[in-house]
């Protein structure tokens, strides 16, 4: 499974949507935390979830 390509989310929308959702459905991405930026990497599937769990 690759990781080829970057979420960028910021910090109020990872704390309160995408780190319970990924908590809740152990998805296997990563993520990494600067300047008040979140980057979540994982695959094209899971991040068009994360995605549209942002967007609503």
């Amino acid at each position: 499974m690759g990781f080829g390509r970057l979420l960028k989310v910021g910090k109020a929308q990872f704390e309160k949507v995408l780190l319970g959702l990924i908590k809740r459905k152990n998805y296997d991405v990563h993520y990494s935390y600067t300047n008040m930026d979140y980057y979540i990497s994982g695959d094209d599937a899971t991040l068009n979830i994360l995605q549209q769990a942002i967007t609503g």
